[in-house]
């Protein structure tokens, strides 16, 4: 396998289910399988035709364009999640796909998504995993895009009883979980069949809502890992966050903390990459954790740290940031094309988004006002 330089253990190992019930390779593979969770089983999907050709493609190095994610972050010289598939054991799946043997997911982490509902309007999301976009694209006469409820078949939760005996880690995301019932319903179903005592629960939250009910399931779990996201501190999360009461989410979390283990995931981009510092300082201050900074964002590219002006960037290098890690810095020392387009289209949709949101991203972002 050294030999292959497209290859990825992902089909091998595990899957997906986006957030609009669609069986996919991975969180940042492109949905085309046209197999979703309330027709098809896990184990029907992954001994499919679909991901079956896959598998064949790897093997045969061939570079998949519904992997673009992966290939523009390599390409941009960050790790990805091809990259980190390697690490893992997956020689033994590979033995049994060749010999055309039934093959179950045996990576120790299980990710799935229970929907896009999702009270937020982030700046950087759409409406695949936000319902409240979904809502604005139709308001604006932009297309339809449902509410998108996963719902699994009989059979599924029969093949999670052969699936979870292997599987340490459940990572689970939206939309937002926690305003999901069917977020609490896998939870219950976990805690009946039970799992709940062997495997770790990491749900990705934006906090800005925390049922009391949430509570209750403290004793059930091994554990339960609340990462929360966060873009920006005060105003600017708010801007970026569109639908975020900063004070709120500030209590929210201090609730969460203290009944639970939280982290907190920064999605690095145009909008903070020059503001970490501020962001790890304030967590570590007031919750005494920091992020890891590993979420580099590459879509939508308008956005990406690669695609900032020349100048703004020299800016940013200048604060001799102290949390900015190398991935990070070696973006901003990229220089571009002085006609950067990319960028531009960025603006055009901020002052969009401005217009009808009633904002105005110089206020927080003085440094864009020559561009906006």
């Amino acid at each position: 396998m050294e030999k292959l330089k497209n290859f990825c253990a992902l089909p091998f190992t595990q899957f997906t289910v986006s957030s609009f019930n669609e069986y996919q390779l991975c969180c940042d593979n492109l949905g085309e399988s046209k197999m979703f969770s309330d027709k098809y089983s896990i184990l029907e999907y992954f001994n499919s035709d679909y991901i079956n050709d896959k598998r064949k493609a790897f093997l045969e190095d061939k570079r998949l364009k519904i992997c673009q994610s992966c290939w523009e972050r390599e390409d941009r010289g960050l790790n990805s999640r091809r990259k980190e598939s390697l690490k893992n054991d997956y020689a033994n799946q590979v033995e049994k796909f060749k010999q055309d043997k039934k093959l179950v997911p045996n990576n120790p982490i299980f990710k799935i998504k229970f929907g896009n509902l999702c009270n937020l309007k982030c700046l950087m999301c759409g409406p695949q995993s936000s319902s409240t976009w979904a809502q604005h694209k139709e308001k604006h006469n932009e297309g339809e895009w449902p509410i998108y409820e996963n719902t699994f078949s009989k059979k599924t939760y029969e093949d999670l009883k052969e699936i979870l005996p292997s599987v340490t880690r459940i990572i689970i995301s939206g939309g937002e979980p926690l305003i999901d019932d069917r977020y609490y319903e896998f939870l219950e179903w976990l805690i009946g069949h039970g799992f709940s005592k062997r495997i770790k629960i990491y749900t990705l939250t934006n906090a800005t809502k925390i049922p009391k009910h949430l509570f209750q399931y403290k004793k059930a779990f091994k554990k339960l890992h609340f990462n929360i996201s966060i873009d920006g501190i005060d105003k600017k999360e708010e801007y970026i966050r569109t639908g975020t009461i900063w004070k709120k989410k500030i209590e929210n979390i201090k609730k969460l903390q203290s009944k639970y283990p939280i982290g907190f995931e920064v999605t690095v981009q145009t909008l903070n990459v020059g503001y970490l510092d501020e962001i790890q300082i304030y967590l570590k201050e007031n919750f005494n954790i920091m992020s890891p900074l590993s979420n580099i964002l590459v879509v939508p590219n308008y956005f990406a740290v690669d695609c900032l002006p020349n100048a703004i960037k020299r800016d940013y290098q200048n604060k001799n940031q102290r949390y900015i890690s190398e991935d990070i810095l070696s973006l901003l020392k990229l220089t571009i094309p002085v006609d950067n387009n990319i960028f531009i289209e960025g603006m055009n949709f901020l002052k969009l988004c401005d217009k009808r949101n009633k904002t105005n991203l110089l206020n927080e972002y003085p440094e864009f006002e020559s561009f906006y």
